[in-house]
């Protein structure tokens, strides 16, 4: 039985592969100038840092906020290509750790069909997280199961919002990235554990819609609390 089960997981990247368009995952490079809380009038040195995003509907590409938290410029690669594209935020929202960016250069879309947001998945179901995490320049594909839906902290916020734990290996560069059941998105990669063996968590599609909804009206309003 375990053997059958190692076997089903290797495969599930592999027809995960065949479903999507690995275009519509992109890597994030980062120019990043931190402040200093103690020295607010001094501006640090710049420095760069990577991570993932995926292009949905309408021609945006969403990711963590903490990718693109202070940042002074952005650059995007579209899976399987070398030319990167000038990306600026239009949303941010610390609180939920998203980010919603727009690329000028309308070109970047031509070959993309925008990846899909699907139900939150359940208990022990199994997961792909696609990203581009340190140590190589090709997308990575792990998988695992969902092994609890619980409010949990935010490591960019602090705030206590609905998150997926997942033993899919997460590690720097994953963030933003999107997980599948199937062929749709069902979390975006936001954290790991470092103090534990396999321990992920991810921002679940109720979080994430209510991110997308909040903004249609051009306000972002953020999650209320109830006090």
């Amino acid at each position: 039985m375990r053997t059958f089960m190692m076997l089903l997981l290797s495969l599930l990247p592999l027809t995960l592969m065949a479903q999507i368009n690995e275009k519509a995952i992109v890597l994030l490079n980062v120019t990043k100038i931190s402040n200093n809380p103690t020295r607010p009038w001094a501006s640090g040195a710049p420095a760069d840092y990577a991570g993932t995003g995926f292009v949905i509907e309408g021609n945006k590409i969403i990711t963590n906020a903490h990718n693109v938290s202070s940042c002074t410029y952005i650059t995007v690669t579209k899976g399987g290509d070398t030319k990167k594209y000038e990306a600026t935020p239009v949303y941010v929202s610390h609180q939920a750790d998203l980010a919603l960016l727009d690329v000028k250069d309308e070109a970047f879309f031509s070959d993309i069909e925008p990846l899909t947001i699907g139900k939150r998945p359940k208990n022990q179901e199994q997961i792909t997280v696609v990203g581009y995490p340190k140590g190589g320049e090709e997308l990575s594909y792990t998988s695992g199961i969902v092994s609890r839906i619980e409010v949990n902290s935010y490591t960019h916020s602090f705030e206590y919002l609905l998150t997926l734990q997942v033993d899919a290996a997460l590690n720097p560069g994953n963030s933003g990235g999107p997980a599948f059941l199937e062929d749709k998105v069902v979390g975006i990669a936001m954290m790991g554990d470092p103090s534990g063996d396999g321990i992920g968590y991810l921002i679940p599609t109720d979080v994430i819609q209510h991110f997308l909804t909040d903004i249609k009206d051009g306000v972002l309003n953020g999650i209320p609390k109830l006090g």
